[in-house]
């Protein structure tokens, strides 16, 4: 008799196998361990500052985002402490400053100039701003010199650095003096013998000037029965801006009197005092009171000191010198980053991000935007969930500052932390393999391992489709045998 029993051959085992695989994979792929990482933010630099896009103040001096700084709580009085773009200035060596070279200012990350001379060279003001200290030790000077004697019509005094405000010369037998020149190097309206005349003359001047300017240079001597004396030159303007104090040596912006006349001619005009402003958000030093006086019978310069009002000098204190502690009331202020690279393929956010902040009662909003290639960005959103699974790799943030209702100090961001993971686990061509990429990141040890199982699980998985979809899910008998068995 033959054997006709049926039996279920590979293929019915393939199907369990294949079951079996397709139950690893999906048991294990919820605790499958993703590439993470985090972004973190706490405003100690300022290479991820979009500059351009920034209204308020990242603080790298206290390490905080917050709203634009002012003197007096008044927006018409704004301080900029730059972009920090001529970076750190560490030496023991002075320095050469040149006004030509750096018509709108300086602007360095830190200043510490311990030694050496300090020159000053340029017909523009010296605007030097720092983003957290300023620190020098050496003189500064920018003093007009004196008029030229009047001997043959005396030279009128040759403008200081950071101004053009010369002298003018002296007049000759009847001819009257030249006028001294203003800080554009136009004539001024003073007459023979005229002294200059300061034009930075109350604190509202500095802040409304269209420019931070000097006065003017001391105008010629009146030729009379002989020759005029010179015209002083008027001293020169400098500003020192500091978000972290400000320790400085002597600075010096006098004005230059005026030379004396020859043989009957008048003495020329002196030059009119120099201005001097430092401001900082913190204490404010000197080593003596800057000198801003005018020249011979010339008025003086105008001196300014803004800072915290806890500690200044004296010569700062009073009207027209301001505090700078605190910020106005219901205003509005962005502070945003440039983008930061995640290293991904396919961001997800699966932690709501932490921001450290104190409000000073007032508010603060936090969004983001999100881009694959760091140049197209999605719209900012507050939900940062919003922007997982979408294929981005960038991502960049926006904070807004609204202060409170009275003026205080300003509501400030401390840190910005946001947790992510790599979702770049690809199911594709049918058979295709998943797989993680890490680009860059660093997953810990289970992730490998998980990652590993999960690859032969689907391996496996891949195989026994093949078999099925190559020979088919029947049930099948064996072909009987040809022999046979004795009765």
């Amino acid at each position: 008799m033959k054997n006709t029993a049926p039996k279920h051959g590979i293929r019915r085992a393939a199907l369990m196998a294949a079951f079996g695989a397709l139950a690893a994979i999906t048991s294990a792929r919820p605790s499958l361990g993703l590439p993470e990482g985090k972004l973190a933010e706490d405003f100690s630099g300022i290479a991820m500052l979009d500059y351009g896009a920034t209204s308020g103040f990242w603080n790298i001096e206290d390490r905080v985002a917050e709203a634009a700084r002012v003197a007096n709580t008044e927006v018409a009085r704004p301080i900029s402490f730059g972009d920090g773009s001529d970076g750190e200035l560490k030496t023991s060596d002075g320095y050469a400053f040149n006004t030509d070279t750096h018509p709108n200012g300086y602007d360095f990350t830190l200043i510490d100039i311990t030694g050496g001379a300090i020159t000053v060279a340029g017909s523009h003001p010296l605007v030097i701003r720092s983003l957290t200290t300023v620190n020098i030790t050496p003189a500064i000077l920018v003093s007009g010199s004196v008029g030229a004697a009047g001997v043959g019509g005396g030279a009128g005094a040759a403008a200081a650095a950071t101004t053009q405000a010369a002298g003018g010369a002296g007049g000759v037998a009847a001819g009257a003096g030249a006028a001294g020149k203003k800080q554009d190097g136009t004539a001024d309206t003073n007459g023979s013998g005229g002294d200059g005349t300061p034009v930075a003359a109350s604190g509202a001047d500095f802040d409304t000037a269209i420019k931070f300017v000097s006065g003017s240079g001391g105008g010629g001597g009146d030729g009379g029965g002989g020759t005029g004396g010179g015209g002083g030159a008027a001293g020169g303007s400098i500003r020192i801006v500091a978000a972290g104090n400000i320790s400085v040596g002597a600075i010096t912006a006098s004005g230059g009197a005026g030379g004396a006349g020859v043989g009957g001619g008048g003495d020329g005009g002196g030059g009119a005092g120099g201005n001097v402003w430092l401001q900082t958000l913190k204490t404010l030093s000197t080593s003596s009171d800057p000198a801003v006086a005018g020249g011979g019978g010339a008025l003086a310069g105008a001196l300014r000191g803004d800072s915290i009002s806890a500690d200044r000098p004296a010569w700062a204190v009073g009207a027209g010198n301001y505090n700078t502690d605190k910020v106005p009331g219901n205003r509005t202020y962005v502070v945003q980053s440039k983008a930061y690279d995640l290293g991904t393929v396919n961001a997800a956010f699966v932690q709501n991000p932490s921001v450290e902040k104190t409000l000073y009662g007032g508010q603060v909003t936090v969004e983001y935007a999100a881009s694959a290639d760091g140049a197209a960005f999605s719209d900012f959103a507050e939900n940062i969930f919003s922007l997982g699974n979408k294929g981005y790799r960038y991502l960049k943030f926006r904070i807004t500052i609204k202060t409170g209702g009275a003026d205080d100090v300003s509501p400030r961001v401390r840190s910005i932390v946001v947790p992510y993971q790599d979702l770049d686990f690809k199911l594709a061509g049918g058979c295709m393999c998943g797989s993680i990429d890490a680009n860059g990141m660093k997953p810990r040890m289970r992730d490998h391992i998980a990652a590993a199982a999960s690859g032969l699980s689907w391996g496996l998985f891949c195989l026994v489709a093949f078999l099925i979809a190559r020979y088919g899910l029947v049930r099948t008998e064996r072909r009987p045998d040809d022999r046979t068995f004795p009765a």
